[in-house]
């Protein structure tokens, strides 16, 4: 198969896998209990005004046809208005969206630069007790939840110290040195619980790399071990280790979620999660529309990188 065909067949994938994603969402908001206008219905507020509420917002509609009339809507750029919030969705996530690429923007530059640091030195001393530590250390922060990782930060760096807010308080007309310190505990648990994966995959491509042949050969004309890697092994790997590097960036978006409902950040995941409480269903819709957007396209450039890193692919004929 040729590298068109190849990257053509992922981006069908991506756009199915989108798909299903809205339709998983709907199906799933659907399932749960009770609908908008039970969650939005005040003291004395009658069945009949509620079913006037439902009325209103086509909820009477079946299930099938309310989501077909969203998917239209959606293919068109129109994301609707928030039953909740009572304004159109797309400045209101657009917002969020901003704060959200915030935290992200932040947690990859530090959490890249930091696994790449890790990875090679502990390639570079491997069987040594650096080695031994960073991996058994990558494998317990591994293990551990988000959010107790988040807290653990908070008790520390909030309720023992007093050093960073246990809560964001964020605003994109907030100098950004002030935004950055307001946002400090929720990069650092970010950054925690994803170069730790990230690490493992570059340091497991390396060493790979480590075991072949060229590799020996360098290794015999008496070139020292931290020259090998840097002159023979990356750039034979940039190709594997970035497409870690997109994974890692990939699944720093689940922990974004997490993270904004723990230190209470004003972003999208917790948009989304405010939305599915008091069954926003629009609201559920587009914030889960972006999220696996932004999820599926990182996950389709990896796969591209990985594709062009690959010379049997790229050279079929060789």
């Amino acid at each position: 198969m040729t590298v068109v065909r190849l990257v053509a067949a992922r981006f069908v994938q991506s756009v199915l896998t989108l798909w299903l994603v809205t339709v998983l969402f709907f199906i799933m908001i659907e399932a749960s209990p009770g609908d908008f206008a039970v969650q939005s219905a005040g003291m004395g507020t009658t069945e009949e005004m509620m079913d006037a509420t439902r009325q209103r917002l086509g909820l009477l509609a079946s299930a099938p046809e309310r989501y077909l009339k969203w998917l239209g809507a959606a293919l068109s750029g129109d994301l609707g208005m928030s039953w909740w919030a009572r304004q159109p969705i797309v400045p209101l996530i657009g917002e969020r969206l901003w704060h959200s690429l915030w935290l992200f923007g932040w947690a990859s530059a530090v959490t890249i630069p930091l696994s790449l640091l890790l990875a090679f030195l502990a390639t570079n001393w491997q069987h040594s007790w650096f080695d031994r530590a960073s991996s058994m250390t990558s494998l317990a922060v591994m293990s551990v939840p988000e959010f107790v990782v988040a807290y653990t930060l908070m008790s520390l760096f909030t309720v023992q110290f007093d050093i960073f807010p246990a809560f964001t308080m964020y605003a994109i007309e907030m100098p950004w040195t002030e935004r950055l310190y307001s946002t400090i505990l929720p990069v650092a648990s970010l950054v925690a619980v994803t170069v730790t994966p990230m690490f493992r995959l570059i340091r497991a491509v390396l060493i790979r790399v480590m075991r072949n042949e060229y590799i020996e050969m360098a290794v015999i004309k008496g070139l020292t071990r931290r020259r090998i890697l840097l002159h023979h092994a990356l750039p034979n790997t940039l190709g594997p280790i970035a497409n870690a590097m997109v994974l890692g960036m990939a699944n720093l978006l689940f922990g974004l979620v997490v993270i904004e409902v723990i230190f209470s950040y004003p972003g999208l995941g917790k948009l989304m999660v405010t939305a599915a409480v008091l069954h926003d269903v629009p609201l559920v819709q587009a914030c889960a529309l972006i999220a696996a957007t932004l999820y599926i396209t990182l996950n389709f450039l990896a796969d591209l990188v990985a594709i062009l890193a690959n010379p049997k692919l790229r050279y079929p004929s060789s």
